[in-house]
C-alpha cells in the first residue's frame, strides 16, 4: 500500500446485508423486468443526450492556495495531503527532498499544497488549520517540515502505521517551526481557516481524490507515495509541452 484511504469494511458489511435480505423473485417475472429495464435505460439516454452531466472542478490556482516555488512557472503540481498520514510521511522522507531540490528550488515548477485531512486521523484537521495559520506567518514550510520530522522521530515501524501524536506534540513542533504562538493561538481559536480546509477537501473529492497523498501533474493523477522517478516522469512530460 502507498495511499491512506477510508475503510471500506462498513460498505462491504452493508452490501452483504442487503444481499442476504433481498427477496427471491419468480423466474416468470425476469423477462418482464429485463424489458422494463431496457425501456427505462433508453428513456434515460434520450433525456440526457441533450444535457450536460455533472462536471468536475477545474484545477486552477486559487488566491488562498499555498503555493511553493516560482510564481511564473508554467508547470504546476497539486498535492492533496494529510499531516497525520503515514504515506504522506513516507513521501516527505523518500521523495520530497529531491523533488523540491530539482523542480521547486530551481524555479521549474509551482507546487500547490492542499489540505485533505482524513476523518480517522484525529490530529490531521487541527494540523491542517495550524499549517494555514503558519502560512499566514510566512512559515508554512517550517511547520510542514517540523510536523513530519517530529513524526519520523516517533516512527520505529517505518511508515507502517499512523503516529497518534497529541496537541502537546503539535505545540512543540509549532515552536520548532519558529511560529509566533500567540498569533497562532488567535488564528486557531477564531477558526479562521476552517472553511478553507473544508473547501480544499470538497474540491479534492470532486476531482476524484479518495486518499492521501494524491497528486495532479498535468493530465497525470498519482495516488500514493512512490519513488522520485514516478513524479519525475510526469513532471518532465508536463515541462516538455
Amino acid at each position: 500500500e502507498n495511499i491512506d484511504t477510508p475503510t471500506v469494511s462498513d460498505t462491504a458489511i452493508t452490501s452483504a446485508s442487503m444481499r442476504s435480505s433481498t427477496p427471491a423473485y419468480s423466474p416468470f417475472l425476469l423477462p418482464l423486468a429485463i424489458l422494463l429495464a431496457g425501456v427505462l435505460i433508453s428513456a434515460t439516454l434520450l433525456y440526457t443526450r441533450g444535457t450536460a452531466g455533472p462536471t468536475k472542478p477545474k484545477l486552477k490556482i486559487e488566491k488562498n492556495d499555498i503555493v511553493l516555488g516560482n510564481p511564473r512557472a508554467k508547470a504546476i503540481v497539486y498535492e492533496y495531503t494529510d499531516f497525520q498520514c503515514p504515506f504522506c510521511r513516507k513521501f516527505f522522507v523518500e521523495t520530497w527532498p529531491q523533488l523540491k531540490q530539482e523542480y521547486i528550488d530551481t524555479g521549474k515548477v509551482r507546487f500547490v499544497i492542499r489540505q485533505y485531512p482524513l476523518e480517522f486521523h484525529p490530529m490531521a484537521a487541527p494540523a491542517a488549520q495550524a499549517s494555514e495559520c503558519a502560512q499566514e506567518q510566512g512559515k508554512f514550510l517550517e511547520f510542514h517540515d517540523a510536523v513530519f520530522n517530529g513524526q519520523v522521530q516517533k516512527d520505529s515501524q517505518k511508515f507502517s502505521k499512523t503516529i497518534m501524536f497529541t496537541q502537546n506534540d503539535l505545540t512543540q513542533w509549532e515552536t520548532t517551526a519558529g511560529l509566533d504562538l500567540t498569533a497562532l493561538n488567535t488564528c486557531l481559536v477564531s477558526k479562521k481557516f476552517e472553511a478553507k480546509v473544508k473547501s480544499d477537501q470538497d474540491t479534492g473529492a470532486g476531482l476524484g481524490v479518495r486518499g492521501t497523498p494524491s497528486f495532479f501533474i498535468g493530465e497525470t493523477f498519482i495516488e500514493g507515495a512512490y519513488p522520485f522517478a514516478t513524479y519525475q516522469d510526469a513532471i518532465e512530460k508536463l515541462l516538455a509541452k
